[in-house]
């Protein structure tokens, strides 16, 4: 049994400036122009982004002398930008939603007006990034919820465009469980594959596809897949990479709880007496499939300190087809005939695949 025990990052989120974590490729930003109905450009407009998402409610930029504004490090999430500026009319533009790695492009033209006077839009979101040149998919928490995919690695990619699998890691249903993730794009190698938690590799150092870490999809907010073709430079791989970014806690208790499985007398078996005749004795056989996951979110100290935690145990069970022990292993001692160290297949001991993993983390947001 694999165990993984994840504590997200609790001191690099403490201790680091702000502006080195801005450089994570989870975090998206808000940029645009500011200027008067002549078209001139306005220095020194407060624009603020505001939304739940945020723990502290609302970060803030002010224009410089072009008019430019840029407000970085944004968790995803639904946000409101404000413009004010004395002298001028405030103006509000609502509904607008960030996904991981983007830059939505939000201008502002105020016009001369009273200070109690706000002029509120509301309208569709950026739906293209204007200012980075990666291809990006982002997988929601809903789509994840609502697609009857495994809730794994190689379950992910059924859902990239592009993807392929190696043919041996072509899972029904979580059958292949995650010893293995093999994905190719665009006919990339599937060892310059990378997965990233929050910006951060976990699978390039011992190994290109080992990972000493199980990812959780449940606690993941969204999932964003770089499908290789025009991908960003600070990644040092050629091929998909997968950035998992993880949910925040709020200033509610949420709670969200998910289980499937499967048994043996679920399965068909499509062994002929064509099959049998060649030597084919048993078919292989998936005698289990179980997946539990549950994720609480809340928080410790409102608008200060939240939490979120996930706990998963998920496995799979599986008889290999027409493979079996050996009957004679018990057997052979010093002195026993030639005829005891023959592979003699003990029928009644069919090989077993057998893969059970679990999954602790909790993540702190200050």
């Amino acid at each position: 049994m694999k165990q993984s025990v994840t504590i997200g990052l609790v001191a690099a989120c403490l201790f680091m400036p702000a502006a080195a974590r801005g450089q994570g490729t989870s975090a998206a930003s808000v940029a645009g122009v500011v200027r008067d109905p002549s078209g001139g450009v306005l220095p020194g407009v407060t624009v603020e982004a505001s939304s739940p998402a945020l723990i502290e409610k609302v970060r803030s930029a002010v224009t410089d002398g072009d008019g430019q504004y840029r407000i970085l490090e944004l968790r995803p999430g639904i946000y409101t930008v404000t413009f004010s500026l004395p002298g001028f009319s405030t103006l509000k533009r609502e509904g607008v939603e960030l996904a991981p790695n983007f830059t939505a492009t939000i201008n502002g033209v105020l016009t001369v007006g009273t200070l109690e006077e706000t002029i509120t839009v509301s309208g569709a979101s950026p739906l293209v990034d204007t200012q980075n040149v990666t291809q990006q998919k982002a997988i929601t928490n809903t789509v994840l919820d609502a697609v009857p995919t495994p809730k794994s690695m190689i379950g992910l990619a059924t859902l990239m465009p592009a993807a392929t699998q190696a043919p041996s890691t072509q899972d029904v249903g979580g059958s292949r469980g995650e010893s293995s993730t093999r994905i190719s794009v665009h006919g990339g190698r599937p060892d310059d594959a990378a997965l990233m938690l929050d910006g951060m590799s976990f699978n390039r150092v011992a190994a290109p596809n080992g990972r000493g870490m199980n990812i959780n999809p449940l606690a993941a907010e969204q999932i964003l897949i770089d499908s290789g073709a025009g991908g960003s430079a600070e990644y040092t791989a050629s091929a998909a990479v997968i950035n998992i970014v993880p949910r925040d806690g709020g200033n509610q208790f949420k709670s969200t709880f998910f289980a499937s499985g499967m048994n043996g007398s679920m399965q068909g078996t499509n062994l002929t007496s064509e099959l049998q005749a060649q030597g084919m004795r048993t078919p292989g056989t998936m005698r289990a499939i179980y997946d539990l996951n549950l994720v609480i979110g809340g928080p410790i100290k409102q608008d200060t300190l939240w939490f979120m935690t996930s706990h998963r145990r998920w496995g799979r069970d599986e008889e290999v087809g027409n493979l079996f022990q050996d009957a004679n292993t018990s057997l052979r001692t010093f002195g026993a005939p030639a005829s005891i160290w023959r592979f003699t297949p003990d029928l009644n001991r069919p090989v077993r695949a057998r893969e059970d993993q679990r999954a602790d983390n909790i993540r702190l947001t200050w």
